[in-house]
């Protein structure tokens, strides 16, 4: 139900009579004030006789008494009236109630079409107006005091002029035309809406029969009963009687809701590709104005590429390891003291290698801090043919690798040392707390003095092989050819140790078995598989030679491989149908997709022996015939096409090329009892899904 605000003002009486001062349409002229004036004159004459004749400033501070109401309501007939000829305006025997603080007055309008209520308060009071063959009137109506007025009897006069809008009968006009959409974007004509589909009618607010009377004391107002609606028949076309004035009443038309399917080409579906026309549900109406789906830009030419033939014979390959059953490293498991602070050693693993035909793994380098400890230590090569039994065996690093010797060279009568000289310069990695024990012989109490230490190219220490004088002599019951033997003193048991871990050695070539065919370069993945979780996996690339695999380089050769590990040779060429538009002049094929330099720019796909067949149809089933080409082929891929023949007829496009708009609405003004003819096309719609 649509509300109309219509206002008035006070309803003052003047010195040739009552005149309404609000209750005028945009043609309300003096001369209508007069005709007005003079319909009303018999009513205003009884209320004449008690006019006070002082002017009285009226605001909130007057008594109650003295601000009591009288409201004149006149109906005209809006189809009759303009409110400019006297004959035949009224609209009479209309049922007027008026309801105020609870309290409820019924009047029927007499036969000028005027009904009085009295005694009425300031405040808000409802009106309803009824009569068989009109639209029912609600208004509510704010009687305030809000200004300059007269007084009459204590109380104030207010008026309204108020146009019925007549709903059967001769008081009706017509409503005629046509409902069209775009549920095919193949051709260039729209098409009839669905068969029952609803056109609604409402009255438009700025009709000039409804809703020029100026400013006054309606707060609102609604006329119902005025809300239309027709169906199309099969042709889309509708026909409906709506009610009319003779100043004409104004009408928004829109369409309901419904959805439809809507034929054109896509280049996509869903996000699947196709090709042809498609069919997809779309939806049209009033309520999708402005909401159009985007039209799909498509060729009308199908350009069909054979599907490619790529077959190719597996190569295959095995892998060389080499340093299988080396020492991968030493987890250090305490850093002993003692040793040679500040110096660099190697040590050498020597066995159980070089017993089982392998070799040795070296220690190195490890570096002795200034507390005589080794933290930690490096293998720097790795050996081989080690056992898998020595996995987690704990190394020691000795203070002594081989014991130097020392014999007696001369003794006194009483049998102490005057002489002896170094028989082995030993190895030994601690130049302190080392003392020569004597080892064959009965003699006690003699110690021999340490010689000078030397270092042999940063691998051991060692004594140099001389005959030192013993002065004093020294000992007791010694003899020629007595041995001592360097010893660690009593207390140097801190050694460096260590957990050996193994390494089961790396791929370091790789042996070609058989070289297949049809491989492509850039296109072959050379897979080893892994050593398992304690070793890193090795990789390769293969080399293509006019298709065949003729060398595989190892790039990383990985770590703890017991044995050669399997190696796959992937062909990665991917089978990918290659695809084309094409250009169109006047239905012909003028060009197929090549930039300035003639390259192809479009799908080139891959995987391509032999060159394909090539199909050219047209978009739209027969929009176009005679067109040929065929395919040139690099590197397995389609470069380009070569056209043979342009053909004809390839016209099967999407028309419109743009979207359309639906109209929110369509105005349509009704002028007494004549036809209104309105056709209405509701666009390109909203498509159910988007491509």
């Amino acid at each position: 139900m649509k509300k109309f605000l219509l206002k008035t003002a006070l309803f003052i009486p003047i010195v040739i009579g009552m005149s309404y001062m609000s209750c005028k349409p945009d043609s309300f002229t003096e001369e209508d004030a007069m005709l007005l004036q003079s319909k009303l004159e018999k009513e205003m004459i009884l209320l004449q006789d008690s006019l006070k004749t002082a002017t009285t400033i009226l605001d909130d501070s007057l008594d109650k008494d003295f601000q009591k109401i009288t409201y004149t309501l006149s109906l005209v007939d809006a189809y009759k009236s303009t409110m400019l000829s006297t004959s035949s305006k009224g609209v009479s025997a209309a049922s007027v109630t008026m309801t105020q603080g609870g309290t409820v007055v019924s009047k029927t309008t007499d036969v000028s079409g005027v009904a009085m209520f009295d005694n009425l308060q300031k405040g808000l009071a409802t009106l309803h107006v009824v009569l068989t063959g009109y639209s029912e009137v609600n208004a509510v109506i704010n009687f305030a005091f809000f200004g300059v007025g007269t007084s009459v009897n204590g109380g104030i006069q207010f008026g309204n002029v108020l146009p019925m809008i007549p709903i059967s009968g001769t008081s009706t006009g017509t409503i005629k035309g046509k409902v069209t959409c775009e549920s095919d974007l193949t051709n260039k004509v729209p098409e009839s809406v669905p068969t029952g589909t609803k056109v609604i009618a409402t009255v438009d607010p700025s009709s000039s029969a409804l809703n020029n009377i100026g400013g006054g004391i309606i707060e609102s107002i609604s006329y119902d009963n005025l809300s239309l609606q027709a169906l199309t028949d099969v042709n889309g076309d509708f026909v409906m009687t709506v009610p009319a004035t003779s100043m004409g009443l104004d009408y928004s038309l829109r369409v309901s809701d419904f959805a439809v399917n809507q034929s054109l080409l896509m280049l996509t579906k869903g996000g699947v590709p196709v090709t042809g026309v498609q069919t997809v549900s779309t939806n049209f109406g009033s309520g999708f104005s402005s909401v159009s789906s985007s039209i799909p830009s498509v060729n009308p030419v199908i350009v069909t590429i054979g599907a490619p033939d790529y077959t190719y014979t597996q190569a295959t390959a095995t892998a060389v390891v080499s340093n299988p059953n080396g020492l991968d490293y030493i987890q250090t498991t305490n850093a002993g003291n003692y040793y040679d602070a500040g110096n660099t050693f190697y040590f050498s693993i020597d066995d159980p290698a070089p017993a089982a035909g392998g070799t040795n793994a070296i220690i190195g380098t490890f570096v002795i801090n200034s507390s005589g400890q080794i933290p930690g230590v490096t293998i720097t090569t790795k050996g081989s043919g080690y056992s898998t039994g020595i996995e987690g065996t704990t190394f020691t690093l000795p203070y002594i690798k081989s014991a130097a010797r020392a014999v007696v060279v001369s003794v006194n009568g009483s049998g102490a040392i005057t002489s002896w000289r170094i028989s082995s310069g030993g190895q030994f990695y601690s130049r302190t707390n080392l003392e020569f024990v004597r080892s064959t012989g009965s003699g006690t109490g003699a110690v021999l003095t340490l010689p000078a230490i030397n270092d042999l190219a940063s691998n051991y220490l060692y004594f140099d092989l001389a005959t030192y004088p013993q002065s004093p002599a020294i000992g007791l019951n010694y003899a020629v050819n007595d041995e001592f033997t360097l010893a660690i003193k009593s207390g140097m048991s801190n050694v460096m140790t260590g957990k050996i871990h193994m390494t089961t050695g790396s791929v370091t070539a790789m042996n070609i078995l058989t070289d297949g065919t049809n491989y492509i370069t850039n296109k072959v993945n050379v897979v080893i598989a892994s050593p398992g979780l304690t070793g890193a996996t090795a990789t390769a690339t293969a080399t293509v030679s006019n298709g065949r695999i003729s060398a595989i380089n190892v790039g990383f050769g990985g770590s703890n491989y017991s044995s050669a590990p399997v190696v796959t040779i992937l062909n990665e060429v991917e089978k990918i149908q290659a695809k084309y538009t094409a250009t169109i002049t006047d239905g012909n094929i003028t060009a197929l997709p090549k930039d300035v330099a003639g390259i192809f720019t479009g799908n080139v796909g891959n995987g391509y022996l032999t060159v394909p067949s090539v199909t050219i149809t047209p978009g739209v089933s027969g929009m176009g015939t005679g067109a040929s080409a065929v395919a040139v082929l690099t590197n397995g891929t389609v470069s380009s096409l070569n056209l043979v023949n342009g053909g004809s007829g390839f016209t099967g496009v999407n028309t419109p090329a743009t979207a359309a708009n639906a109209p929110a609405s369509t105005a349509v003004s009704v002028i007494g009892s004549g036809t209104t003819i309105v056709n209405i096309n509701l666009g390109t719609g909203k498509r159910s899904i988007e491509d």
